[in-house]
């Protein structure tokens, strides 16, 4: 649904999400490896970013990676409560190495040439979109700019109206919903806390300078260097929700699953023991 509000012709995002889970897993696993795997991850990484290099052409498009990866190393540091802080610092360094010197044929271009001119641009980008609806749409994943928008009377979206009508209300809440009900099936599960928190870090950017707490992003788009080219969040920061919510739905559907099946099995025990036992003695 996001990536056909944002629109068909969102290859970088494609590419982005793409090479995100590559990239997530290679710099888990080296955390988690010790000292054996520091190059090996840090390579891996490097190599699987070179699904989305074409994707810098656009910086904010890609922010979701270093996102991603940031908030999963302080959350790795926190919950391991700094075990091993060398090591971890290092992998981190590491691989923010070996990934530049592999993307390096793109970024020296980028450097000699787009920011340059980045003063430029920043006076040419005029449009700006920073709160384009309210915080329950970007639940649904819903909240281009154009969605409820028209022009000359033809909306960008003929279709967006159906979404705030019943039967698409109920199921656009529906996934959120089962997104989130990962945290009360496993609550203890380290990977589903991280989840939760990084959909919530995804919902707070992607809204904007949008109520609540709107205020904060306004002043990181005003006041922080280079955060100017977040002018439309909701297409730049809804990819870190929608990895998020990827993973959450994918861990309800699991736990459901195996709660169904052990319920099945229980039942076949008793149906079992009834046939060999309590059957046998009834006749008797």
């Amino acid at each position: 649904l996001f990536v056909m509000v944002v629109g068909p012709s969102q290859a970088n995002t494609r590419l982005v999400l793409t090479a995100l889970p590559l990239m997530l897993a290679f710099f888990i696993k080296g955390l988690k490896s010790g000292r054996e795997g520091l190059f090996k991850y840090s390579a891996l990484i490097a190599l699987a970013s070179l699904i989305c290099a074409g994707s810098n052409v656009n910086p904010p498009a890609v922010a979701v990676i270093p996102i991603t990866l940031t908030a999963y190393l302080i959350y790795y540091l926190l919950i391991n409560r700094g075990q091993d802080l060398v090591y971890n610092l290092l992998f981190a360094l590491s691989a923010l190495t070996s990934y530049l010197l592999l993307n390096f044929w793109w970024i020296a271009n980028f450097l000699f040439n787009v920011i340059p001119e980045s003063v430029s641009v920043k006076k040419a980008a005029i449009f700006t979109a920073l709160a384009t609806g309210g915080v329950t749409d970007f639940f649904r994943l819903l909240g281009s700019w154009g969605w409820r928008a028209s022009h000359y009377n033809l909306p960008y979206y003929p279709y967006a109206h159906f979404y705030d009508e019943p039967l698409l209300l109920f199921l656009s809440f529906l996934i959120p919903f089962l997104v989130f009900l990962a945290v009360y099936l496993r609550p203890s599960d380290k990977n589903v806390i991280f989840f939760s928190l990084l959909a919530l870090l995804g919902l707070f950017l992607s809204k904007g300078s949008a109520p609540p707490l709107g205020f904060v992003y306004q002043w990181l788009w005003e006041k922080i260097p280079g955060f100017w080219a977040f002018r439309e969040p909701f297409s730049k920061f809804t990819p870190v929700t929608l990895f998020a919510y990827s993973f959450l739905l994918g861990s309800t559907v699991e736990a459901v699953s195996q709660r169904v099946e052990a319920r099945l099995r229980s039942r076949k025990s008793l149906v079992r023991i009834w046939l060999t036992n309590l059957f046998p003695a009834a006749i008797l």
